[in-house]
């Protein structure tokens, strides 16, 4: 089964399933929280964190998120902005309004990119926006940028 996930990338199902030591991962405190219903995504975001020794950890409601934050600290947070029945944009609001190490945690929020007009990052508290269907090559260097 092939998946297409940008402009200028196709995948297999199969190129995916790599799992990388998640062990050294909960060693070091190298956490990442994603946030997303849409299946495709997952699977790319857990092959990139895999591959580069973070622990994915992926929450289901806007709760799950809110209750998962306060139990780790994470290294970076991806939320989904655009779901159905969701407002990522709210949640990130909610997070940042929360103060304390909530204020500078990286956020990288997944935009569809047949929305007219995208807003700036910073101005509904994110650090980035990565479009999608997201272009992989460039979805991995934003991750390295906000890990380094």
């Amino acid at each position: 089964m092939m998946l297409s996930l940008g402009y200028n990338r196709t995948l297999r199902y199969e190129d995916l399933d790599y799992v990388g030591s998640t062990e050294d991962a909960v060693e070091k405190n190298k956490y990442l929280l994603l946030f997303t219903a849409d299946a495709a995504t997952k699977k790319v975001i857990q092959f990139l964190t895999n591959k580069n020794s973070y622990k994915l950890i992926i929450a289901e409601t806007p709760e799950d998120v809110k209750r998962e934050l306060v139990e780790r600290i994470f290294n970076l947070a991806i939320i989904d902005c655009e779901q159905k029945n969701q407002d990522g944009y709210e949640l990130v609001f909610e997070i940042r309004s929360d103060g304390g190490r909530m204020e500078t945690l990286p956020i990288i929020g997944l935009a569809s990119s047949h929305t007219a007009t995208l807003p700036r990052p910073g101005e509904v508290g994110l650090t980035e926006i990565v479009k999608k269907p997201m272009n992989i090559a460039k979805f991995g260097q934003e991750l390295s940028k906000q890990l380094a």
